[in-house]
C-alpha cells in the first residue's frame, strides 16, 4: 500500500502510528491473492490457504440465518452493553453443561469479534509493558490484536513439533524470557483447536496450565 506521508503521521498518537504498521507480515500477499482468487474460469488464480474460513457450514448457516426472522423490540436499540438476555441465558445453559460448573448469564460478555475480544483481554487483564504468553506457533495477527491498544508484549511459549505439546518446561522457560525483557507476565492465552496447526489439546495439559496459572497467579484465557 501507499506510504502515509509524513505531515499525517505527525498528526497521530503514539498508538495511531503503531496502528499503521500491517497486523499480518503477509497482509500485502494476502490481499493481492483475494484478488486474484482460483475458479474454474481463472485456472491461474490463486488458493488463499491463510484464512480461517470453513466454506463447509457456508449452506448451512445461510438457511438458518434465513429463518432467523423473529427480530425482538429492543434488538436496533441499546441493551445491557454486555450480552441480551437471547444470548447470555442459553449459552450461560449450555456452557454450564460442558463445563460441568455453574457458569451464570450476567458474567457472559459478548463481543464482535476474535480480535475484539482479545483487545479486551489484553486491556483489561494487563498492564503497559505486561507479557502474554501463548504458545508457539501462533496466528501473527495476535501481536496486533494484544499489543495495538493495550501496549502489552506477546511472547511465544515454544512447543516443540511434531506433537506441539505445552509442557511445565516451556512455561517455565517463557515466564522467565518476559522476565528477562522486564515484562510481567499476566495472562496465558491458550488457542483451542490451535491456531494455525489445527489440532485441539488434550485435556491433560489444559488442566496443567490452569494448575499453572494458578500458582504464578496468572490469569489463563481459552
Amino acid at each position: 500500500r501507499a506510504a502515509i506521508p509524513t505531515f499525517i503521521m505527525d498528526t497521530l498518537s503514539e498508538r495511531g502510528v503503531r496502528a499503521t504498521k500491517p497486523f499480518l507480515p503477509y497482509l500485502a500477499d494476502f490481499l493481492r491473492a483475494m484478488q486474484d482468487l482460483w475458479s474454474e474460469a481463472n485456472p491461474d488464480g490463486y488458493l488463499v490457504g491463510a484464512v480461517a474460513e470453513n466454506k463447509l457450514c457456508v449452506g448451512d448457516m445461510k438457511r438458518k440465518l434465513a429463518s432467523c426472522r423473529d427480530i425482538g423490540p429492543r434488538v436496533p436499540f441499546y441493551d445491557t452493553f454486555r450480552a441480551t438476555a437471547a444470548l447470555a441465558e442459553p449459552l450461560a445453559e449450555y456452557l454450564s453443561e460442558i463445563l460441568a460448573a455453574p457458569v451464570r448469564s450476567d458474567s457472559i460478555v459478548a463481543s464482535s469479534g476474535v480480535t475484539s475480544s482479545l483487545d479486551l483481554t489484553a486491556w483489561n487483564l494487563a498492564n503497559e509493558g505486561d507479557a502474554i504468553l501463548v504458545p508457539a506457533p501462533y496466528y501473527p495477527a495476535f501481536n496486533s490484536d494484544l499489543t495495538l491498544r493495550a501496549g502489552t508484549k506477546v511472547v511465544g511459549v515454544n512447543c516443540e513439533a511434531p506433537a506441539y505439546d505445552i509442557t511445565r518446561e516451556a512455561l517455565d522457560k517463557a515466564k522467565a524470557d518476559a522476565e528477562a525483557q522486564g515484562a510481567k507476565p499476566r495472562v496465558l492465552l491458550v488457542v483451542n483447536p490451535n491456531n494455525p496447526i489445527g489440532f485441539c489439546y488434550a485435556p491433560a495439559p489444559i488442566h496443567m496450565c490452569m494448575d499453572w496459572c494458578y500458582e504464578n497467579q496468572m490469569n489463563y484465557v481459552s
